[in-house]
């Protein structure tokens, strides 16, 4: 039976998750989001069960990479990651996860060109000659 109230999406963007309770920032990567949480898998390590933690969301626009901030509550750990509710149901939680929906087109072609070069995440930057 699915709990859930809100449409999630199974994209995938990097972040970063600093704890209030003095947790060293990690590394990982989002999916599964929605207006409600998120679940995300790390680089390694894991926050305390029940935490609370400050996701740093880092988007790629085309042009650029911007960062995006949600709080969020650790509400449940496994073997392949952690579960996230955002703490605050509003307008700028909305807001974040639209924005991360709307360059959602930009980090799959980033992602695309990654697999097809080897490259890093960032696509080259181009110059054009008038």
């Amino acid at each position: 039976m699915n709990k859930r109230n809100s449409v999630r999406s199974n994209l995938k963007v990097q972040i970063d998750l600093i704890a209030k309770d003095g947790f060293k920032a990690m590394g990982g990567v989002s999916s599964n989001l929605s207006t409600e949480g998120a679940f995300v898998t790390l680089n390694g390590g894991a926050p305390k069960l029940g935490g609370i933690l400050t996701v740093h969301f880092k988007i790629w626009t085309g042009h650029e990479n911007i960062s995006r901030q949600l709080c969020a509550k650790v509400l449940r750990i496994d073997e392949h990651g952690v579960a996230l509710g955002f703490t605050e149901q509003d307008l700028v939680t909305f807001a974040v996860v639209q924005d991360i929906l709307h360059y959602r087109q930009y980090e799959r072609r980033s992602e695309h060109r990654q697999m097809e070069t080897g490259m890093g995440m960032e696509p080259a930057k181009f110059h054009s000659v008038l």
